[in-house]
This record gives C-alpha cells, structure tokens and sequence, in this order.
C-alpha cells in the first residue's frame, strides 16, 4: 500500500508541474498574440506613413522639375524678346535707309 500512496503523490506531483507549465505557456503564448496583434498595427500604420511619403515625394519631385525649368522658361523669354527687338530694330533701320 505504501507503493501505492508514493505512485499517487508522486502523479499528483507531476500533474501539479505539468498544470502550472502548461499555465505558465498559455500565459506567455496570450503575451505573444497580443505583441504579434500590435507589431500587425504598427505595420498597418507603417504602410499608411509609406504611402503619404511616396505621395509626397512624388509633389516635390512635380515641384522640384517645375523649378528646374524655370530658368530655362525665362532664357526662352528673353531670347524672344531679343529677337523680337532685334527683328523690329532691323526694320526700322532699313525703313530709315530708304
């Protein structure tokens, strides 16, 4: 009989250890589905932030090209202008001559 008492107390032992590691996984496991449910969040969040910077990006690079040719706008201009005055001036000259 003293067999018998030594086999339950020592099943009750194990059952015991085995119940609190048991406990004790769930436990770590809920902690890690919760991290894991905000890592997800804050790759959601990520994304949106990507995604304004792209748009935003892409305004500067439209600003940044509308700048560049700018001075090439205003030396067009003024190309024109003196030929324009140039065209003007040579025809005043010849009507002068005549």
């Amino acid at each position: 009989m003293d067999a018998v008492c030594v086999t339950e107390k020592v099943c009750d032992a194990k059952m015991q250890a085995f119940s609190e590691s048991i406990k004790r996984h769930e436990e770590g496991l809920e902690r890690q589905t919760e991290k894991t449910s905000d890592i997800r969040e804050l790759i959601v969040e990520m994304a949106e932030i990507n995604k304004r910077h792209d748009s935003e990006i892409d305004n500067h690079g439209k600003r940044l090209a509308e700048l560049e040719s700018k001075p090439s706008k205003r030396w067009e201009t003024i190309v024109e202008a003196v030929l324009r005055w140039g065209i003007v001036a040579a025809l005043v000259a010849l009507l002068a001559i005549k």
